[in-house]
């Protein structure tokens, strides 16, 4: 802090730091203060973000007892805020997020769709100590059969024990004429792999629609509709920012939902 003297008129240079809503958000507040004026707030360095005008009043230290002589300086009292919501802006953020899950829900049901012919299905299996992707490929030939092949032949064998142990009832088969490749004939599709196949893409469309963890719009709307009970539920703009966001979500939902009742139209066809 600096103290300049000029025509019996004093400056004084404080730092404030400001703590908001669910991370911190510093900013450097010049306090600037004239003998037998009022105080004015200066703010520099401000970052970006959906709230904006914030207001503050200042008390004078309270008079020791022991050290009776006169100071110039004053400590802020207790900050009160006056919140100016960026409405547009809010709404953005919500929409935005909330349709990177519809476009992520969008990948995953057309993953499950394919059931047992999607050709990644083996993807996410071990082969000893590496991933499959790392030491073999899979593609479609014809409507019922996958073609494996291996990178490289010493792993043939270890390939195969992990397609028999991953527990698809699914039978790789060496080619005659190839170590490398390895044929596997898919089960044809039945009433009860399609009821099955339903179940599960019932089971995504909540994961994505209720659950509390990161990736539902559930979880998203939780996370803005805490952001905002930070403010007073009095003020009307805040009144129409959750307003906002409860319409976005119920959006949402219904574009959620019409993904799921497509997919699950086509594999009952």
């Amino acid at each position: 802090m600096m103290l300049f003297t000029h025509a019996k008129r004093a400056l004084i240079t404080n730092f404030i730091r400001i703590k908001r809503a669910d991370k911190n958000i510093y900013r450097n507040v010049f306090l600037l203060k004239q003998l037998g004026t009022s105080n004015s707030l200066f703010f520099f360095g401000q970052k970006n973000n959906l709230f904006s005008t914030v207001s503050y009043r200042f008390a004078k230290k309270p008079k020791s007892s022991k050290n009776k002589k006169k100071t110039d300086e004053q400590q802020p009292a207790d900050a009160e805020e006056t919140v100016t919501l960026n409405i547009k802006d809010y709404q953005k953020n919500v929409a935005c997020e909330m349709n990177e899950i519809l476009e992520l829900h969008k990948k995953k049901i057309n993953e499950s769709k394919m059931g047992l012919s999607n050709p990644k299905i083996f993807d996410k299996l071990m082969v000893g100590s590496s991933k499959f992707v790392d030491v073999a490929t899979t593609t479609t030939k014809g409507r019922n059969m996958f073609i494996v092949t291996v990178f490289d032949p010493s792993n043939t064998k270890n390939v195969i024990s992990a397609i028999l142990g991953s527990g698809m009832n699914l039978n790789p088969e060496r080619l005659p004429d190839n170590e490398q490749q390895l044929k596997i004939s898919l089960p044809p599709v039945t009433s009860e792999s399609r009821n099955k196949l339903a179940k599960e893409l019932k089971r995504i469309f909540e994961d994505f629609k209720n659950t509390n963890k990161s990736g539902s719009l559930s979880s998203v709307r939780s996370k803005y509709m805490k952001d905002l009970k930070e403010f007073d539920q009095k003020n009307q703009d805040v009144k129409k920012c959750i307003q906002e966001v409860e319409k976005i979500h119920k959006d949402f939902v219904s574009k959620l939902h019409e993904q799921f009742k497509q997919a699950e139209k086509n594999i009952m066809k």
